[in-house]
């Protein structure tokens, strides 16, 4: 199986905070251990953290998809 490049975990990871609700609570509660779980660059990570600013504007962007493309 190949290893995804850091690039491709990030797009993936935001693309599931996206589609998710669930993980994107746990990311938005405890963003720290839930990125652990991915191959992440350190200034990836730190970036991620940062998300908590922006929760309002995924909330609201997931709100607008089509709910046939998104968890539950």
């Amino acid at each position: 199986m190949k290893e995804a490049m850091p690039q491709e975990t990030v797009e993936c990871l935001l693309g599931r905070m996206l589609t998710d609700e669930r993980f994107r609570e746990r990311l938005f509660r405890r963003p720290l251990q839930e990125l652990d779980r991915f191959d992440l660059l350190d200034h990836e990570r730190e970036s991620l953290t940062k998300l908590e600013r922006v929760q309002l504007l995924f909330e609201l962007l997931s709100e607008h998809l089509d709910p046939r493309i998104v968890r539950g």
